[in-house]
């Protein structure tokens, strides 16, 4: 009877371990299916949303970018004390001369912000001199430039959170 019983439970050992096996096939291909079929769906779904297809959103005017922090005289220079002409003469002078450094910041910086704001609406304006050539092509039918659109339509899409759990 011994005998029985210990084959009976190797039997049954071995029919666990098999329904385990089993149970981690079946677990190791529904990842895959379930990742498989989010995925199908990612080309479909960028391309139903008409907003990303719109050439002109691609476009930007130069004069929309905001730009923060422009230098004004007015933070840089002394506020005047008065009436000038009836300030003592070596008051006059040190405001003159607190005016005149400040002035010359405002302008050093005022010339900085304006190269960088110049800066950047020229490359505003290069990029839509890019995206109107790539337009052009793409409504020639050139491979690189649909390619590349399509791209960018993809890059701009929203995609599913997939959790892909390794077995």
């Amino acid at each position: 009877m011994t005998v029985k019983t210990a084959s009976s439970s190797n039997s049954k050992k071995r029919r666990t371990y098999e329904q385990e096996l089993i149970d981690k096939a079946r677990n190791t291909q529904e990842a895959p299916d379930f990742e498989i079929s989010s995925l199908q769906n990612i080309l479909n779904d960028a391309l139903s949303q008409d907003a990303y297809l719109d050439w002109d959103s691609m476009e930007r005017s130069p004069l929309d970018i905001p730009f923060k922090n422009e230098p004004k005289l007015k933070d840089y220079v002394p506020e005047t004390p008065g009436d000038l002409d009836n300030m003592p003469h070596i008051r006059k002078m040190y405001f003159e001369e607190q005016y005149d450094h400040g002035e010359s910041r405002y302008l050093a910086d005022k010339a900085d912000y304006d190269t960088r704001v110049n800066t950047c609406r020229e490359k505003v304006n290069r990029r839509n001199r890019k995206n109107e050539r790539l337009k052009q092509s793409f409504h020639n039918g050139q491979p690189r430039a649909i390619k590349s659109f399509f791209n960018k339509v993809l890059h701009a899409s929203e995609y599913p959170l997939v959790i892909s759990e390794k077995v």
